[in-house]
């Protein structure tokens, strides 16, 4: 990702590739919401679901990693493309702390488009309903996450 960008040749004191040293060394949950085009909140909001979805099956090892308790695995496998907003809002705070668990490092989250769902709602007239699932979903996410 950073190939070619001044931080790719950035050295350290002793003359290292400093950055290069941490590459690939912390926990990423990448997603990206830029082929959410659909004209209804229930639509989107099941897009978003499914994309979350995904993330949850690229990680499944952790099911079996000792790392969860049995109402974590409860919660884990109830994130699906219905999944209710409880669990939608938590999803990634979730999986992050899993993730930062298993690692032992904060977890990197890369958020792509994020904006796409909320000018389809917007444009299609669903805009306060988004605006209320992803404000949930993002404030977990992002704002108050400590994982």
């Amino acid at each position: 990702m950073f190939e070619g960008l001044s931080i790719w040749d950035e050295k350290s004191p002793d003359g290292d590739y400093a950055y290069r040293k941490l590459q690939g060394t912390y926990p990423v949950i990448s997603l990206s919401f830029a082929k959410i085009k659909e004209t209804s909140y229930q639509n989107t909001r099941k897009r978003i679901c499914q994309i979350i979805t995904k993330l949850y099956d690229q990680y499944d090892f952790l099911l079996d990693s000792g790392k969860l308790n049995e109402n974590e695995k409860r919660l884990y496998r109830k994130v699906s493309a219905d999944m209710e907003d409880y669990v939608a809002a938590d999803s990634l705070n979730a999986l992050s702390d899993y993730l930062m668990r298993y690692y032992g490092k904060r977890v990197i989250i890369l958020l792509d488009e994020y904006d796409t769902p909320m000018q389809e709602a917007y444009v299609n007239g669903y805009g306060e309903e988004m605006a209320a699932f992803t404000r949930s979903l993002f404030n977990a996410a992002f704002k108050t996450n400590p994982y």
